[in-house]
């Protein structure tokens, strides 16, 4: 017969009770967001009822699970360090939303020997039954996720064709006026106005640019005459070059057509869309 043992880097400093990894993940999608707060604290009573504690905690907050730049990698590597048993999250969608993702995640996970768990979500993967279980939520998170990218993906298609950027908010040289519903009862569409004031610095803007000055230099003229962003901010390189090649302060929207036939979509941890943009 052979015994087996918890190894001692799996046993903790707080008497036996297993240390685990608490991940936290609040998606990008409004209608996907929860709480920090909540997640954490049912990752703690699922904790004290299973005999673990939380040895570390690791936050990816605003940040979609289906991209492979996040922190969970993190928690990971703790696992296979052996500092920590496994990772809890508050629900499998938690630990992400892409098939292939989940299954390099939690082949590395389980390579050497580690586990993962849902605090609200009762099933006992090491069978065969709770396994699949895992698997079944796997696939309900990741239906989610593309049924809310097919709404965004409606969205944007029903906003190009009224004329409008893929997303709201305020645009730097334009008045932006909200959709909204006066008190007789009538729809005002969305609009954007352009400012009288940088109208015409916004259209210098593009002729600098074709003369063939830099970013950097087109920033420092910014600057020096007091202009800033619309976070009210000093403008940089980056933020100039995206504001400038989205065609919107020229009269033009960029988009990205259905019958386009490029790879899938890039996401990271700072862009999200398609290679050929």
């Amino acid at each position: 017969m052979t015994i087996t043992q918890t190894p001692a880097t799996f046993q903790g400093s707080r008497g036996n009770r297993e240390p685990w990894v608490g991940y936290i993940r609040v998606s990008t999608y409004y209608e996907d967001k929860i709480s920090p707060d909540i997640q954490r604290a049912a990752i703690k009573a699922w904790a004290d009822r299973t005999n673990r504690y939380i040895a570390e905690w690791v936050e990816d907050l605003d940040v979609s699970g289906r991209t492979f730049k996040r922190k969970i990698m993190i928690g990971i590597k703790t696992v296979e360090e052996k500092r920590a048993r496994g990772i809890a999250v508050w629900r499998y969608s938690r630990f992400g939303r892409s098939r292939h993702g989940n299954a390099v995640n939690l082949a590395r996970l389980e390579q050497v020997g580690g586990r993962l768990e849902s605090a609200t979500e009762s099933a006992d993967t090491t069978t065969a039954f709770g396994r699949l279980q895992m698997g079944m939520a796997f696939k309900f998170a990741e239906f989610e996720s593309d049924r809310i990218g097919e709404q965004w993906a409606e969205t944007r298609e029903h906003r190009r064709a009224h004329g409008l950027p893929a997303t709201g908010g305020r645009r730097w040289g334009f008045i932006w006026h909200r959709r909204r519903l006066d008190e007789e009862g009538v729809i005002h569409p969305e609009t954007y106005e352009p400012a009288e004031d940088l109208g015409l610095v916004v259209g210098d803007l593009y002729e600098r640019a074709a003369d063939g000055q830099s970013m950097n230099s087109l920033t420092q003229w910014l600057g020096r005459n007091g202009y800033i962003g619309t976070k009210g901010k000093p403008w940089h390189q980056t933020g100039l070059s995206k504001y400038m090649d989205s065609g919107f302060p020229a009269g033009w929207l960029r988009y990205h057509p259905d019958d386009c036939d490029c790879p899938p979509p890039i996401r990271t941890a700072t862009r999200t869309g398609p290679p050929c943009a």
